[in-house]
């Protein structure tokens, strides 16, 4: 009874192992042996006969067997070297199964899973290991049910268990389990980008953002133009998105750019004609109240065209000086060569005073 040929073997690949299998078989072997011994590797062999060490291996295969399907005589004849690449074939296609089942029933007899999604499992008996639900386990299960059922496992009251006897064997074993915990981890980190783009701003942003809305409001609301309303409704609300806070943010910044740039353009020279007509206190203060009186019958901020208020070039302007407490010669000015060309709205008596 001696043993002819052992081969360790950590993977199903038998293709590389080609010609020892046919030296081995060559020489009329019995039986084909395959290790299922917990915590060793798995090792298959051929035997002249069945010796008595292997009575806790898996498998023992008759060669046999083997022969008959490839319709190979036991002698080393002529006709049997002939045919070596027959028995590779077979030889191959059943120890790769044998290996399998022994790497998935090591696997199980150990109790031992691979590292998958940071799941801390323990032994449940009967080849099941058991761990705690967590939230990426329930994002795989969500995303990979279907290959994760496959392979074992089941996701339900809490509990994650894994029934190790229906794993695939390895590398494929190893592929998916990588597979399913990279795309379970892209999702988790897109739920979560989501989840933070949802959660409100904290109350000391949410209070600063808030007072500026409503200063800029109360002293220049005609800076906001068409968002009036909108930077209205973010100046009251009780809570705020972080996409909100920054929209809210965004538009309190174009309404003080615009108030920038109707100052910019309040600060040019005026014509001299409208420098010379604004010298008296008495004209300066009819011209304020002229600006006050358009603004105030422009309530639609130029939105639409019915007549009445400052016209869509003289709005910003408009509404600017008419917030003035006083104006100055230059301010005076600008406000004359703005109301100038929409003195028909005023009363008359004010039309009157003012020589338009």
């Amino acid at each position: 009874m001696t043993e002819v040929a052992l081969v360790q073997a950590r993977s199903p690949r038998v293709r590389a192992l080609g010609s020892r299998l046919c030296d081995a078989l060559a020489q009329a072997c019995d039986y084909v042996v395959v290790s299922n011994q917990a915590h060793e590797t798995p090792a298959f062999g051929f035997h002249e006969g069945l010796p008595g060490r292997i009575q806790d291996h898996a498998s023992i295969v008759p060669l046999a067997k083997l022969r008959a399907r490839a319709k190979i005589p036991a002698s080393d004849d002529s006709r049997a070297i002939g045919k070596r690449n027959a028995v590779r074939y077979h030889l191959g296609r059943l120890v790769e199964t044998m290996l399998q089942r022994t790497e998935c029933s090591n696997l199980a007899a150990a109790n031992a899973a691979p590292p998958f999604l940071d799941l801390a499992f323990r032994k449940a008996g009967h080849g099941k290991l058991v761990a705690g639900r967590t939230r990426l386990a329930d994002v795989a299960w969500d995303r990979c049910r279907t290959g994760m059922r496959e392979a074992g496992f089941d996701v339900r009251d809490g509990v994650v268990t894994w029934d190790l006897a229906r794993a695939p064997a390895e590398p494929k074993l190893s592929f998916r389990l990588a597979a399913w915990e990279r795309v379970t981890r892209a999702e988790l980190g897109a739920i979560e980008a989501r989840e933070a783009a949802r959660r409100p701003v904290d109350a000391k942003a949410l209070a600063a953002v808030q007072a500026d809305l409503e200063d800029a409001l109360a002293r220049h609301a005609w800076a906001f133009r068409d968002k009036a309303a909108l930077a209205a409704g973010f100046a009251g609300a009780s809570r705020l998105t972080p996409g909100q806070h920054r929209f809210a943010r965004a538009l309190l910044h174009e309404a003080r750019d615009v108030v920038a740039a109707v100052d910019r353009r309040l600060r040019e020279p005026a014509g001299e004609e409208d420098l010379a007509a604004v010298q008296e206190f008495d004209i300066r203060e009819d011209l304020l109240a002229a600006c006050r009186w358009l603004s105030g019958l422009d309530d639609d901020r130029c939105r639409d065209r019915n007549g009445r208020g400052w016209s869509a070039v003289a709005s910003g302007a408009g509404h600017r000086l008419a917030a003035a407490d006083s104006f100055d010669v230059l301010q005076a000015a600008h406000a004359r060569r703005l109301v100038y060309p929409h003195r028909a709205q005023l009363p008359g008596d004010l039309r009157a005073r003012l020589g338009l």
